[in-house]
């Protein structure tokens, strides 16, 4: 993918019919940890400004306060 805004879109899953919210985070350290954004659906689109390596990962805690974490997922910005 090139430099400007890229979508990015998942399938997640809740129990009991749940809001769920996600955290996306993307760097280029290969545990990202820069949050790149809050959202309550299954897709965010970033605007990449740098050509690189990134990678990316997707938070979404329940009412309970519990998080789950997506596996890790590499991104080339040409």
């Amino acid at each position: 993918k090139t430099t400007g805004p890229i979508s990015l879109q998942w399938k997640g899953a809740a129990l009991d019919a749940e809001t769920l919210s996600y955290t996306i985070f993307i760097d280029t350290n290969s545990v990202p940890a820069n949050e790149a954004g809050t959202t309550f659906v299954e897709s965010f689109t970033i605007a990449m400004t740098s050509p690189g390596i990134y990678y990316g990962r997707i938070q979404s805690p329940d009412p309970s306060g519990n998080r789950s974490l997506s596996e890790i997922s590499q991104l080339r910005v040409e």
